[in-house]
């Protein structure tokens, strides 16, 4: 592989392989969230539910970690000829599927329709969020920066999976 020529080269790099994810049993119902904020670790949840079990996966970016690589001069030469590569975490655990029970039933009662209006803002910082909900190759999702009216609900469903991150230890 070779070296990221700049921060953004590495930041994409750091995006894909966090969307990546970990390998997760897609015929099984699933919901899978990606939060990146432009000013901290990013990380992508993905959640398995088996009957009474659920089991979950989380990928951290941890951009702090990477950043000073890239913006501090020092620091940077200790990389001169090495492949520098993201520092991506790995977690996993289960959890019982009372702690999801109104966030299945909220996502089933989602009604979002597609959005065709373009927003002319221009986006400087902020989170980007992508959220993905459905079994085997039967899913939706839902991706933005900028969260259109139409789209509330997602900011609801996206605060619930949040505040359940929080609370998988």
């Amino acid at each position: 592989m070779e070296n990221p020529s700049s921060w953004f080269e590495f930041m994409n790099l750091a995006q894909s392989l966090l969307l990546k994810g970990q390998v997760i049993d897609n015929y099984k119902p699933n919901i899978q969230i990606a939060v990146e904020p432009s000013f901290d670790n990013s990380i992508f949840l993905q959640i398995v539910i088996n009957n009474e079990e659920v089991q979950w996966y989380r990928t951290t970016w941890m951009r702090f970690v990477d950043l000073p690589k890239f913006s501090n001069p020092i620091e940077g030469l200790k990389y001169i000829g090495q492949v520098i590569t993201p520092t991506i975490i790995k977690e996993s655990g289960t959890t019982n599927i009372k702690k999801l029970k109104g966030i299945i039933e909220f996502a089933k009662g989602l009604s979002i329709k597609p959005n065709f209006e373009k927003w002319g803002g221009i986006i400087i910082d902020g989170t980007c969020y992508t959220l993905v909900i459905g079994v085997e190759s039967t899913q939706t999702t839902y991706k933005w920066h900028y969260l259109p009216d139409s789209w509330i609900e997602l900011e609801k469903m996206a605060d619930m999976l949040e505040e359940l991150n929080r609370d998988l230890v």
